[in-house]
């Protein structure tokens, strides 16, 4: 385990992470690994896109509301409260305010 500030122990989590034994990787400011959960619900992902008539209408949406109380509940906040949106520059575009 590794101390920092505070006297509170941060746990090892390499093993959360593809990293081998000989390496020792710091530059995840810039790149971080994918987390070895996020790898595989990419792969998971990728196989269903794969057979795109087999996703229905529900798929969609009970995924993105199950994402939207997964991060209200990280932010203490309502899933009513969390918008979700397709890229940043469609949803600043869709919050900001118009001109007349």
């Amino acid at each position: 385990m590794t101390t920092f500030s505070g006297g509170r122990h941060l746990p090892c989590a390499r093993h959360l992470f593809d990293i081998p034994d000989a390496v020792a990787y710091f530059n995840t400011a810039s790149l971080a690994p994918t987390l070895r959960t996020g790898l595989s619900a990419g792969e998971a992902s990728l196989r269903n896109r794969a057979q795109p008539w087999k996703i229905t209408s529900e798929d969609w949406f009970t995924a993105a509301e199950r994402r939207r109380e997964l991060f209200a509940d990280v932010i203490g906040a309502r899933a009513d409260d969390i918008a979700l949106i397709s890229a940043t520059s469609y949803g600043i575009a869709t919050a900001a305010p118009t001109r007349t």
